[in-house]
């Protein structure tokens, strides 16, 4: 794409598009070496994280490209550099400072249907999901789990409710004794830690197991952030004929 090669002052987003691409590229790799060389492990809560950044910033470059083309104002403070927008309150923000995914995709629904009959005829296409409010459903799980940007950044986060379910180690026999010796095991789907007592005893077992919500989350963020991105291509190309 040339406009990658513009300084970002010279991007019709100012740049967002392109850190959604590199933020998407990374999760794509990372799930390709995932499949090809597993690692055991929690790598998965990385590729979320950056699936989901990824979504955050190409729905603000999409709502910035689509005031941009239809000269939409939310405010006489609203700028390049201070581009706002208004959330599910009512209440006027700056997109730089906004992370709710469910909230930022509510509002561009709605200008999907505002301006549903020049997008389509624009783009040539009129089968985009996003004029749909039952396209919201999905994204109102991932705002349940992830509403800051910070449950697949760190162990613990403000989302106490769910942050149990990020531990993928469960321990199904515990001991007191000191541990002399231990084997990990795999069979193929599980790791297994066994750590034994000076006698050979067992004394702890732990077992390593995926989560099926967070999996279900990754799907999501994977398909919505494959749409936003084609998209986002098509307002690039032709509404600013980014090419």
């Amino acid at each position: 794409m040339i406009y990658n090669l513009l300084p970002f002052g010279k991007h019709s987003d100012s740049g967002f598009g392109l850190f959604a691409k590199t933020f998407m590229s990374a999760a794509r790799v990372l799930e390709k070496e995932k499949k090809t060389n597993y690692a055991f492990g929690y790598e998965d809560f990385t590729i979320c994280y950056l699936y989901r950044h990824s979504i955050e910033l190409f729905l603000k470059s999409v709502i910035i490209l689509l005031h941009k083309y239809f000269e939409v104002k939310i405010s006489e403070n609203d700028s390049s550099s201070k581009p706002l927008y208004r959330n599910t309150n009512g209440k006027i923000i700056n997109l730089h400072n906004e992370h709710d995914l469910a909230s930022m995709f509510h509002y561009l629904i709605s200008l999907c249907n505002t301006y549903a009959k020049q997008i389509n005829h624009i783009t040539g296409t009129y089968d985009w999901p996003f004029y749909n409010m039952s396209y919201l459903s999905d994204m109102l799980l991932v705002s349940e789990y992830d509403k800051g940007s910070d449950y697949f950044r760190y162990p613990s986060s403000k989302n106490q409710l769910h942050d149990e379910e990020k531990e993928l180690v469960k321990q199904t026999l515990n001991g007191n004794e000191f541990v002399e010796e231990y084997i990990v095991a795999s069979n193929g789907e599980h790791l297994t830690l066994e750590t034994y007592d000076k006698h050979g005893e067992t004394i702890s077992l732990y077992e390593m197991t995926g989560s099926e919500k967070i999996d279900n989350i990754r799907e999501i963020m994977k398909k919505y952030g494959n749409d936003l991105e084609l998209f986002h291509i098509a307002i690039r190309h032709f509404m600013f004929n980014d090419i």
